[in-house]
């Protein structure tokens, strides 16, 4: 594999690092590439890869002391239990909204209160306690982006966006209609394009990585 999404490969929490146990074992290499972040880190808690634990760091929305948890073909219940051991002061919610891999083309937090979701795998039955009273923006449908021989990412790698801040989100330019909704709620927007995210797998948010997260 290629290392174009560090967000896939570790879960960073203020300063602790979890070099987490990948679906795809060929996948442990990328930590080569990320070897000024774990440097930098004050803790590198390591999964093992002999307890059939599987986890994809973008399975996990952190949002301060909750996480989500997507339990599905790239994070497994043994490796929710790892990770509820070692961080016992965080209220881990599993979901089971999707049987595929990784969150970040189903739920993005905009900001405190705002959440972007994918109508075709949330509604408001299966939807996460932790958007209770939230503003929630269902997507029913997106403008699919080309790819070139085999997709990779489904079309809904255009929901992959990066919130910069509580008011600056970077969306792919070819979603008109959920950048004026966007909009429409006083947020600014930056529409850029990724061209080859179907192809090789990843938007805003799989291809970037915060080097260090307040708790």
């Amino acid at each position: 594999m290629y290392n174009y999404c560090p967000r896939d490969r570790l879960l960073v929490y203020g300063s602790t690092v979890v070099d987490t146990a990948m679906m795809y074992p060929c996948r442990d290499m990328e930590i080569e590439a990320l070897d000024f972040v774990i440097d930098r880190a004050e803790q590198v808690l390591t999964m093992p890869r002999d307890q059939d634990l599987i986890l994809d760091a973008a399975n996990i929305l952190r949002m301060n002391d909750t996480w989500l948890y997507l339990v599905s073909d790239s994070g497994n219940e043994d490796a929710l239990r790892w990770l509820r051991v070692h961080f016992p002061h965080i209220n881990i919610e599993p979901c089971t909204f999707y049987g595929g891999v990784h969150i970040d083309s189903t739920v993005t937090v905009l900001r405190e209160g705002v959440v972007v979701l994918n109508g075709h795998r949330v509604n408001h039955q299966n939807c996460p306690r932790a958007f209770d009273g939230w503003l929630k923006i269902f997507v029913n449908d997106v403008v699919p982006q080309d790819f070139y021989q085999y997709p990779y990412a489904s079309k809904w790698i255009a929901l992959n966006m990066l919130a910069v801040d509580e008011s600056t989100v970077i969306v792919d330019r070819w979603q008109t209609r959920l950048i004026r909704d966007l909009e429409s709620l006083k947020f600014t927007v930056i529409p850029l394009e990724l061209r080859h995210s179907r192809t090789l797998g990843g938007g805003f948010h799989c291809v970037t990585l915060d080097m260090v997260r307040d708790e």
